[in-house]
């Protein structure tokens, strides 16, 4: 969950996004990540200021889970196909 520093993911990419987006998660992520449509579709974002708010209210209103990964690209069929194409294309 990166809670701040934005510079540090302009060229790397961190192990918790692929987590996040494995096990189907939400993404709590500065508002800086919502211009990239993986994030925008998956996650929870604040600014500095709300950061605390936002999990809060997040945690206490017991999320909706199911707003989330609801794109085809997130079901292990589109991935499977996908990967096997890669691989025999």
């Amino acid at each position: 969950m990166p809670l701040a520093d934005f510079s540090l993911y302009e060229n790397k990419v961190s192990g918790s996004f692929n987590l996040a987006f494995a096990y189907k998660k939400p993404l709590i992520c500065e508002e800086k990540f919502s211009v990239f449509e993986d994030f925008r579709e998956n996650g929870i974002f604040y600014h500095r200021q709300n950061m605390i708010d936002v999990i809060n209210s997040s945690a206490s209103q017991n999320e909706n889970h199911h707003r989330f990964y609801r794109n085809e690209k997130w079901t292990f069929e589109y991935q499977s196909n996908r990967y096997l194409r890669f691989l025999f294309e």
